[in-house]
């Protein structure tokens, strides 16, 4: 699409605004070497740690952050594979990285800005594979609160979460 509306529009093609038009992304591996095209894992594109903690970006001048932030502003799409893996609490730290990084400022009244209001397209099977350690994303009902997000110490012992970190 974007490089159809260079040529539509008589410019020259921007070679890197058609590889960045859209952020593909799988849970494992696997599945993202599959989608092609640069994909990667939602771990790499979103910044998800290897703790189950979830908070705010610390250090955003660093060369990574600021790679995976500009890839995340230039897209206008959003591809996510194999979305029955993705759980409740995954997706929630994927919207939380994604609008830490993107803003999630309120555009009118009443109305606020999920996902730093890229389009998002969830794709798979619904009943293929479960999530790993979470709850279901299509599971009826409310959470039930059996995760939690809370850094650890050296000890492995849970701390208060700092300022401005997600509620599970």
């Amino acid at each position: 699409a974007v490089r159809a509306a260079c040529v539509h529009r008589g410019v020259p093609v921007d070679e890197e605004a058609v590889r960045n038009a859209s952020v593909l992304a799988a849970p494992t591996g696997t599945a993202s070497f599959q989608m092609k095209y640069g994909a990667t894992t939602l771990h790499r594109a979103f910044g998800l740690g290897w703790s189950s903690f979830c908070g705010p970006q610390q250090t955003r001048d660093s060369p990574v952050f600021l790679k995976r932030m500009s890839r995340l502003r230039a897209a206008s799409l959003i591809v996510m594979d194999e979305f029955s893996m993705i759980g409740r609490i995954m997706m929630g730290k994927i919207c939380f990285k994604t609008n830490d990084m993107l803003g999630s400022e309120r555009a009118g009244a009443g109305r606020l800005s999920s996902m730093g209001g890229k389009d998002v397209m969830l794709a798979g099977d619904p009943d293929q594979a479960k999530p790993i350690g979470d709850e279901s994303g299509h599971k009826e009902g409310a959470y039930k609160k059996e995760g939690g997000n809370k850094p650890k110490d050296s000890q492995n012992r849970y701390k208060d979460a700092p300022p401005g970190s997600m509620d599970t």
